[in-house]
Formats: structure tokens, C-alpha cells, sequence
């Protein structure tokens, strides 16, 4: 007899067993990213448990995003960004590719936590006062990852090419177009016009696989370049930690 959390897998069609690979996976890159930082996720294994955890969200960060860029680069394999063919590519994937519903459904929530870390993450820097000098620029770079997530979510919304994915581009146009000033230049840029058409799909999947990522590289590398110019250890501390 399945427990409910077999159960609950099963109705999305996630194996346990692809689950456990991913959460290891998980567990790699996010020890990878301390030993890169120089920090030790138990070396503060004496002070309060809520700053401890606090603290880890920057690593979890940087693993729930390897996550979703490998899930998204293997969605890119079968992906064909055409209005005539975006659904019937999905639905190949999710019933003929080994594995393939699974990627799916894990790359969609994968890219959900993403969004909430990040909320969690800034506010916890924002509870530190980790935006004044020295650290402004850390705290400027991380609320441009903050943007450019909200615009990861934005594309890839629209790239199922369904009457949901339409309905809710569509209602992203009407409330764009109306921002007095810039809202009519910025749907012409954004979307190509006030009509969601085959221009609009291909400037989503264009900035959704090519220009955001190579930004969000591009802003990672500063980002962690600037953490690593701060003396290891007091990196991450509260303020409260730092002050003991």
C-alpha cells in the first residue's frame, strides 16, 4: 500500500527515485558553494538556531538554480518554440521521453522555490542590514537576481503556448500598457506589439534560454565575487552573531 507521499508523487508523475537523485544533487551543490565561499555551514553550530538556518539561504539559492537551469537545458532538447508545434513538443516530451514528465514538473517547482527563496533571502539581508556600505553593492547585485527571476517567470509562463499561458500574458500586456509614459515601448519591446502572435513566443524563448541566463551569470559572478572579498566567517553572521 503507497504512503500519501508516494501517492502525492505519483499523481504528478515524479518517481521517489528521481526525487532522492535531485535532493542529493541538491545537497552536492550546496556544499560546493560554501567550501567555495570559504564558509562552514556547522561552524556556528552553537549560536541560535533561526540565524544558522537563516544564513544557508544564499547556498540553497545557488543549488535550487543549478537545479532548474539543468532541468530547463534538458527541456530545451525537445522544446520547438513555434505556435504550431510548442504544445505537441511538451506533450512528446512528457509521454515518449524517458523521464521526460518528470524534468517537467521538476523544473516548474524547482523555478516556484526559487522565487520564494529569493523573497526570504533578500528579506533576511534586509533584517541584517546587509545593504549599507560596505555591502551595498552585494545587496544592489542580489535584488537584480531578485528582478531578473521575476522575468525568468514572466517568459517562461508563456512558453506552453496554452489558453492559460495566453489568458495570463495577455493580462501582463493590458497591465503594462497602461504605465503611463513607458508602458506602450515596453510591451513593443517586451512582447512585440499589444497582440500576443509567434513574435511574442519567440522573443520569450529567446530571452528565456539565451539573455536571462547569460545575465544572471553574468550578475552571479559579481555577486559572489563581492561575498568573497569579505572576511570569512562574518560573511553571513547576524548581526547579533557579529557583535559576540
Amino acid at each position: 500500500m503507497k504512503s500519501r507521499l508516494e501517492r502525492w508523487l505519483s499523481d504528478r508523475g515524479i518517481d521517489p527515485l528521481d526525487l532522492l537523485g535531485i535532493l542529493a544533487f541538491s545537497g552536492f551543490v550546496f556544499g560546493r558553494i560554501y567550501a567555495w565561499l570559504k564558509l562552514d555551514p556547522d561552524g556556528r553550530a552553537d549560536r541560535g538556531k533561526l540565524s544558522r538556518w537563516a544564513s544557508h539561504t544564499g547556498g540553497l539559492l545557488f543549488a535550487v538554480l543549478m537545479m532548474t537551469s539543468i532541468t530547463g537545458l534538458l527541456l530545451a532538447f525537445y522544446y520547438h518554440p513555434t505556435p504550431e508545434s510548442a504544445q505537441a513538443s511538451l506533450r512528446y516530451l512528457e509521454s515518449e521521453v524517458t523521464f521526460g514528465r518528470t524534468i517537467r514538473q521538476v523544473h516548474a517547482w524547482s523555478a516556484s522555490l526559487l522565487i520564494f527563496l529569493l523573497f526570504f533571502h533578500v528579506f533576511r539581508c534586509f533584517i541584517w542590514r546587509s545593504y549599507g556600505w560596505p555591502k551595498g553593492l552585494t545587496w544592489f547585485f542580489g535584488s537584480v537576481l531578485l528582478f531578473l527571476s521575476f522575468y525568468f517567470m514572466l517568459t517562461g509562463r508563456l512558453l506552453p503556448w496554452d489558453q492559460n499561458a495566453y489568458w495570463k500574458t495577455v493580462a501582463n500586456i493590458e497591465v503594462l500598457w497602461n504605465v503611463p509614459l513607458f508602458g506602450s515601448p515596453l510591451v513593443s519591446i517586451l512582447y512585440g506589439g499589444k497582440d500576443v502572435t509567434w513574435l511574442t513566443l519567440i522573443r520569450f524563448y529567446s530571452a528565456h534560454v539565451f539573455v536571462l541566463p547569460m545575465a544572471t551569470g553574468a550578475v552571479l559572478f559579481i555577486h559572489f565575487s563581492y561575498l568573497r572579498r569579505r572576511r570569512p566567517g562574518t560573511a553571513m553572521k547576524s548581526p547579533g552573531e557579529r557583535d559576540e
